[in-house]
């Protein structure tokens, strides 16, 4: 990722009247300062470039982008940390003594500061005309992330409909914003802009499946009865619900109320789920998926080197990559 978008980032906690002991909290969680991903895929900053990317490849330079790119970062690290919250997952290292509540209050503060980086449109030459549909476009994409997380929260138990309902407003509508809002930066074709937002919004879904087949492939690894639990709503079960017959979905569900830290349990689930052929399933989703933002893509009549870029992002994401 560009040095200067973190510059930037830095340089919106410098200018601001937070707290020192708040800024070291709010820094301490950013993804340069900790490894909090085993797979490099699921790493936020990873992801930042693309806003300046898409500017490219619609005809902008990478750089165009930086403030938008900063504030979209800051999004997605506040986003993960509630994500993670809500979930009652695993802590991460960072707030694992501070607690939640502070967690929470970190990812306030990416909040505001994000907005605040985006509120600096206006006072720029380059993207005054258009601030205001740039941050019109992102607040109502964060609400439609806000709908399916709701949805995602509340529901007990996802069908295969209800599951793609929900990737598709939280990670597909959060990649898709913000490769629309790289490319509007150099275009307002509106022909244009939907491709780029077709082209993140089948990424945003690849990755999603990415992250549940790798959480799928560590299942060993789980500890906690909550995470044990939230499995569920991850695809490799949500899609063994959807095909099982009665009897092997309640042996499923038996499974998941035991103990986790059981290895005999773990192997009987695996040994379950294989038999529904799961991994040809996320493998042949996955494919799918590229094809799709490829095409997306090419439809775009994207330039040439910063396409060929794009395209070996999606080429690369795949299991362990």
């Amino acid at each position: 990722m560009p040095e200067q978008i973190w510059q930037i980032i830095e340089g919106s906690w410098s200018q601001s009247q937070a707290w020192p002991e708040f800024k070291a909290a709010m820094r301490s969680a950013l993804p340069r300062n900790t490894k909090r991903r085993k797979n490099a895929d699921q790493d936020p900053s990873r992801w930042a470039i693309l806003p300046g990317l898409c500017c490219h490849s619609a005809g902008g330079q990478i750089q165009w982008a930086n403030d938008i790119a900063a504030a979209w970062l800051l999004f997605y690290i506040a986003a993960d940390i509630m994500d993670t919250i809500e979930d009652c997952d695993q802590p991460e290292k960072w707030w694992q003594e501070l607690g939640p509540g502070a967690a929470i209050n970190v990812a306030s503060g990416y909040f505001f500061s994000a907005a605040h980086l985006l509120d600096s449109l206006h006072k720029k030459s380059r993207t005054s005309r258009i601030a205001t549909e740039i941050i019109e476009r992102l607040t109502s994409g964060f609400l439609i992330m806000c709908s399916g997380q709701q949805r995602d929260l509340t529901e007990k138990s996802l069908s295969l409909e209800s599951y793609w309902q929900i990737t598709r407003a939280k990670s597909g509508e959060f990649f898709g914003m913000a490769c629309w809002a790289g490319a509007r930066l150099a275009t307002g074709d509106i022909n244009i802009l939907e491709r780029y937002q077709e082209f993140g919004h089948h990424l945003g879904s690849l990755i999603q499946i990415l992250d549940d087949l790798e959480e799928f492939n560590h299942i060993h690894e789980i500890r906690s009865r909550q995470t044990w639990q939230n499995l569920r709503k991850s695809l490799p079960f949500v899609y063994a619900f959807e095909v099982f017959p009665a009897e092997k979905k309640n042996l499923l569900l038996e499974l998941l109320n035991q103990d986790p830290a059981d290895a005999t349990v773990i192997d009987e689930m695996i040994r379950l789920l294989e038999e529904t052929g799961v991994v040809v399933y996320l493998l042949a989703e996955m494919e799918r998926y590229r094809a799709l933002a490829k095409k997306s893509l090419a439809r775009a009549n994207p330039v040439r080197n910063a396409a060929e870029y794009l395209e070996r992002m999606l080429i690369k994401l795949g299991p362990n990559n």
